[in-house]
């Protein structure tokens, strides 16, 4: 009789982060958000959120398959490239036997859930609020062709709008706002040169003058 080393997965899982990040809320609510993701796709966590942005022990939970993925790949991979083969040179279920919900990747940007986009305006709040910058009105990323695997939001020489000016800023790599814009290249990836700004103040409106009593 042999035993199997694979764990059950469990229902709910704990939020984890890995040691190097910083013990944030942000950071504990991206892990949470990761979780749910991983979940959606059926993928099981081995390891504690390392980032949207570095490789993640995880499980397939189509055929048992064990190794690091890309946390910001999940959901855009294509169908036939779900991951490698596993060790016994067995593939992975065909993507015709697949669930219906993985059987597209997504990939077009009004598919983007409206955490990705929470996400990354808090992310953005809080970079310029930890360094006590006036925090602009919005945020404006360009798109990149560099990557290999197609179009992104570039977090360098992204356009800060002040109400009364404009600059731009290369300083939001390798923080909390590159890995929130990966999470949302990796659900929204843009199809075009148009950038993606984000509003990070509520416009106010001018009340309507009330008119005289008589």
């Amino acid at each position: 009789m042999t035993t199997d080393h694979h764990t059950d997965p469990q229902p709910h899982h704990p939020v984890q982060i890995a040691p190097n990040l910083r013990n944030t809320p942000d950071n504990h609510t991206a892990a949470r958000e990761a979780l749910d993701r991983l979940a959606l796709f059926d993928w099981h966590p081995l390891a504690p959120y390392p980032g949207s942005d570095e490789p993640w022990l995880m499980r397939c939970l189509l055929c048992v398959w064990e190794g690091e993925r890309f946390y910001s790949h999940i959901g855009r991979n294509k169908p036939a490239k779900r991951h490698p083969a596993r060790t016994d040179k067995r593939t992975c279920l065909p993507p015709g036997q697949r669930p219906a919900h993985l059987r597209k990747p997504m990939s077009r940007r009004d598919t983007a859930p409206t955490h990705a986009h929470a996400a990354l305006r808090r992310a953005l709040r809080s970079w310029f609020e930890d360094r006590h910058q006036p925090v602009p009105e919005t945020v404006t990323f360009h798109v990149t062709y560099d990557h290999d695997d197609g179009p992104a939001y570039e977090p360098d020489h992204a356009t800060l709008n002040h109400t009364a000016h404009t600059q731009t800023t290369d300083q939001f790599a390798s923080t909390l706002v590159a890995d929130a814009l990966t999470e949302f290249n990796a659900l929204a990836p843009p199809t075009d040169r148009v950038p993606l700004t984000i509003r990070l103040h509520t416009p106010q409106t001018t009340p309507a003058p009330v008119p005289p009593t008589s």
